[in-house]
């Protein structure tokens, strides 16, 4: 899915880098930079609630009174107009509105995108805001107040940005053509490998301008297989300083490599290798894509034995963060090797969502740690319980250790070697997230919960209200300390009142669980939800202080169903017990089928992902199944603890409510 391009444009000294580097950073905590290879504060890849989208810094535009610099006017907001989704203008309120951001509107009004008006260096409200109405005269609506520097009225500005992203991303996301950008330094042949392909193929479909993105997407098809190949066009003018154009560049490169599933990297031959080619590589690197270079112009430079060998270990040399990159030496011109890449984007695009079984990788993974011994500190040796793999394009693994402080990158590079070994994985990168497998304290929280909830469940309101009435409730009835028999025994007003404490007591344990554990462990919240029910459960019925004579948890169970916080649930749990009471009579027959229903229905809605739970984790996945398996427990002992009465109910002997024999 590609995201959307929001540009940052204005003067100089209006605060637009002080506004890249507060939303560029983690003071948001929203946010990733942008790392690695690059090492330049051109983009940064921004998350604000929902939405993702990639930050572009144009550079300033220099507002003077002599020509050529409004022509570098121009040519900045052109960098903005013709790259971006959305346009950030950014003006100062402290200089007030000057000409220079009329004429930056009114190229800008031109483009037709979306533009959000940014009034900075409000860091008063009340003190600035009368002069931040004046900018209503750019007719660009509603300006945004902020402050960089003081980080106020950003979440305003963000709603406002992420109003304007459109469907085309989705359209995007729908269209399974595999998609190639054709990347690199401007006029190294890009358009030439394009039309040279078009030239031979003669099978064109379509040729259709990038949707807001200056790149040209044009659709081949070759042996029944429709191509989409985004090219990253070459510079209008030649007069931009080195700056600039390497600017211009990657900001294109930006925008191309978000929508692509391969990245062809178009090096010059005549010219070598250079820093601007590793810095455009760099960005397919980092966004995980399958990755090509492509040395063209090969026919137009003297050649001997070792030619290509050299530049293949100088390539290898400059570009060695990308070792499995794969390396064609093709002429655009004389389409020398041009076949043989649409064999090796078929290849890079298999090997990018190719998926290895869980079984199989374990068995790499013990085979390599058999051959190499993982490392060790100061007495403690690193453990490998096992790997999985949680995702693809690019494929993603996850290996859990005991200490990942101690799971050198050199270690993780010679695990992912095995791997290519065994399966090649020519052309992508490798993604590996290494993660604690953190026994002892995941062990420890389920126990935590077992207890807190059984402290809670301990909390017998139908004794408590018996004893208040001078009897233990235990010796009346059916001899449980339950709803029913309070109903049953003490009227409808004591009914309520146990009622009402024994749902409270499992609401409230769920709602502390839900707080504390919910903010340590997000996607597992739901597991101790179920061990802290468990345990309020096994309290109302075993209490210890009662000789382990309680009830039979339908009540507290109920409130367990409402701390879990499903409203689906909690509904038809509710109305399926009103009607089979409202119809049968029998509270035991309503209490037994509201306690399935939660079971089956649970398990169903964990199964396809409805809760927390991360499915494509192994772990998360592990403790969902665990989820279920308690819950299924829960409901089991309410089940087995009427089992007399689902015996009367077989011989039709069970009493309904308002039956003086108090049953359940």
């Amino acid at each position: 899915m590609s995201k959307p391009v929001v540009a940052i444009v204005g003067r100089p000294n209006v605060g637009k880098s002080t506004l890249f580097n507060a939303l560029a950073g983690e003071k948001i905590s929203i946010v990733k930079d942008t790392p690695g290879v690059t090492r330049d504060r051109i983009y940064a890849d921004v998350t604000w609630l929902d939405k993702t989208f990639t930050m572009i810094d144009t550079g300033g535009i220099e507002p003077d009174s002599r020509d050529v610099i409004l022509s570098q006017m121009r040519e900045q907001a052109e960098i903005a107009i013709e790259t971006a989704d959305v346009i950030l203008f950014v003006t100062d309120v402290r200089q007030g509105l000057v000409d220079a951001d009329g004429k930056v509107a009114d190229m800008l009004r031109r483009s037709k995108k979306p533009i959000v008006l940014v009034v900075n260096k409000v860091d008063s409200f009340e003190k600035f805001m009368p002069d931040v109405y004046e900018f209503y005269n750019l007719g660009l609506g509603d300006p945004q107040p902020i402050s960089a520097a003081s980080q106020l009225g950003l979440g305003d500005m963000l709603d406002e940005v992420v109003k304007h992203f459109g469907e085309n991303a989705l359209k995007e996301e729908e269209d399974e053509r595999p998609r190639i950008a054709i990347i690199g330094k401007p006029n190294v042949g890009k358009s030439s490998i394009i039309n040279k392909l078009l030239g031979e193929d003669r099978v064109i479909v379509s040729n259709i301008a990038g949707t807001t993105r200056d790149a040209i997407d044009t659709t081949i098809k070759r042996n029944g297989t429709e191509y989409v190949f985004i090219d990253t066009a070459g510079l209008r003018r030649k007069n931009k300083i080195k700056e600039e154009i390497e600017r211009y560049s990657i900001i294109r490169t930006v925008s191309a490599v978000e929508r692509c599933n391969v990245a062809v990297l178009v090096i010059d031959a005549t010219e070598g290798i250079t820093d601007q080619d590793t810095k455009i590589a760099g960005i397919a690197h980092e966004r995980g894509k399958g990755m090509i270079i492509a040395v063209n112009k090969w026919d137009a430079i003297e050649k001997n034995d070792k030619t290509m060998k050299k530049f293949t270990e100088d390539v290898r040399e400059k570009l060695s963060y990308m070792p499995y990159a794969e390396l064609l030496f093709i002429s655009a011109e004389t389409g020398q090797r041009l076949p043989k890449l649409f064999e090796t984007i078929d290849m890079v695009i298999e090997n990018h969502s190719l998926r290895v079984a869980t079984g199989v990788l374990n068995e790499i993974m013990a085979e390599a740690v058999a051959l190499n011994q993982p490392p060790s500190d100061k007495g403690k040796r690193l453990r490998l319980y096992y790997i999985t793999q949680v995702s693809v394009k690019p494929p993603t693994f996850v290996i859990f250790v005991n200490d990942k402080e101690l799971m050198h990158f050199s270690y993780t590079r010679y695990i992912e070697n095995k791997i290519r070994e065994a399966f090649g994985f020519k052309g992508t990168p490798l993604k590996f997230i290494i993660r604690e497998e953190r026994k002892i304290i995941m062990i420890l929280a389920r126990v935590i919960c077992l207890v807190a909830g059984y402290a809670f469940g301990l909390l017998q309101t139908s004794y408590i209200y018996g004893r208040m009435k001078g009897i233990d409730i235990r010796e009346h009835g059916s001899g449980n300390a339950g709803t029913t028999n309070a109903l049953r025994v003490l009227g409808k007003k004591a009914g309520l009142i146990v009622f009402i404490g024994d749902l409270f007591k499992a609401i409230i344990i769920s709602a502390i669980v839900h707080v504390v554990i919910g903010h340590l462990y997000p996607n597992e919240v739901y597991l101790y939800l179920a061990y802290a029910g468990l345990g309020t459960v096994l309290g109302h019925n075993f209490p210890c202080y009662l000789h382990f004579k309680g009830g039979k948890g339908i009540a507290t169970t109920a409130g367990i169903i409402v701390g879990f916080l499903d409203p689906v649930i909690i509904v038809s749990c509710l109305i399926a017990f009103i009607v089979i009471v409202a119809i049968t009579r029998y509270v035991s027959l309503g209490s037994i089928t509201i306690v399935t229903m939660f079971c089956i229905e649970y398990a169903i809605f964990a199964f396809h992902g409805k809760y927390s739970f991360d499915l494509a984790n192994a772990a998360s996945y592990h403790a969902m199944v665990e989820s279920v398996i308690v819950v299924a427990v829960i409901c089991g002992m309410a089940i087995v603890r009427h089992h007399a009465n689902i015996v009367r109910l077989l011989h039709h002997e069970e009493n309904k409510l308002g039956a003086k024999k108090a049953v359940s």
